[in-house]
């Protein structure tokens, strides 16, 4: 960050920010975090609200072993972090 401050301040300002709303949400694993970052590609490339069980069956399609909790976890993670809305408590939404 300390080269890229030096570049593009603007952009390293970003990189701070985000690590800073990473450590605030809790404290996440690398597993948790891979379930989240899987979560937010798959509501990406769908385009469109999805429930948890809708996000676990694309996870199957690329053979990604997620379970239903592990969804639901990253989809609060990821609402944490300003990336998707929850609908309900059983749906996410990109």
């Amino acid at each position: 960050i300390a080269q890229l401050e030096r570049r593009r301040s603007d952009d390293a300002l970003r990189f701070r920010q985000a690590i800073k709303r990473v450590l605030e949400s809790g404290e996440q694993n690398y597993i948790q975090l891979s379930f989240a970052a899987k979560t937010c590609w798959i509501l990406e490339s769908e385009g469109t609200p999805m429930t948890i069980e809708g996000i676990s069956r694309a996870a199957e399609k690329f053979q990604w072993n997620v379970a239903g909790t592990d969804v639901q976890n990253a989809a609060t993670f990821l609402k944490k972090m300003g990336l998707i809305k929850l609908n309900q408590s059983t749906n996410a939404g990109a």
